[in-house]
C-alpha cells in the first residue's frame, strides 16, 4: 500500500534547542531532532506509527491537503534580527530524506544569499543616510558661524 504524502513542517525551536517537525494534516503528529535530518527521520517514523494506529483502530486516514512550499521569513527592520528558512515538503519514506535534505540545502543557500544581499543593501542605504545627515549637520554649523 502506498503511503500518503503529507506536508511536513520543520523549524528551529530556540525554546527546545532543536528542530521540531510537524505534520499538519495528522493531528498531534510531530517529532524533535537535534538536526534537521534527525527531526525529519523521527517525524517519518511518528507518521508511520500514527497511520498504523489509525488503520488498526479502523479510523479514517486523512487525505493530504498540503503542497510543497520553500520560503524565507526575515525581519529586516532589526539589524540583529533572525532569518527563518521554511521548508514544507511531502515525503513518504526515509528514502526521500536525502533528496529532500539536498533540495533544502540548495534552497537555503540561495535564500541566505538573497537575504544577505538585501541586508547589505539596507546597511549601505543606512550608512549613506547617516553620512548625508552628518554632512548636513556639518554644513549647518558652518553656515551658523
Amino acid at each position: 500500500m502506498d503511503q500518503p504524502k503529507y506536508r511536513i513542517e520543520i523549524f528551529w525551536s530556540a525554546e527546545d534547542g532543536g528542530y521540531v517537525a510537524n505534520v499538519p494534516d495528522l493531528r498531534y503528529c510531530s517529532a524533535f531532532g537535534e538536526t534537521y535530518e534527525e527531526a525529519l527521520r523521527e517525524v517519518l517514523e511518528a507518521m508511520e506509527l500514527h497511520l498504523d494506529t489509525l488503520r488498526e483502530e479502523g479510523r479514517l486516514i486523512p487525505e493530504p491537503k498540503s503542497r510543497r512550499v520553500i520560503g524565507v521569513r526575515a525581519d529586516m527592520s532589526d539589524p540583529g534580527g533572525t532569518v527563518q528558512i521554511v521548508e514544507e515538503v511531502a515525503v513518504s519514506s526515509t528514502e526521500d530524506v536525502g533528496q529532500v535534505a539536498e533540495q533544502l540545502a540548495d534552497a537555503a543557500t540561495q535564500l541566505v544569499g538573497e537575504v544577505s544581499e538585501r541586508a547589505g543593501q539596507i546597511v549601505r542605504s543606512q550608512d549613506l543616510q547617516n553620512e548625508e545627515a552628518g554632512e548636513a549637520r556639518r554644513s549647518g554649523r558652518r553656515s551658523n558661524r
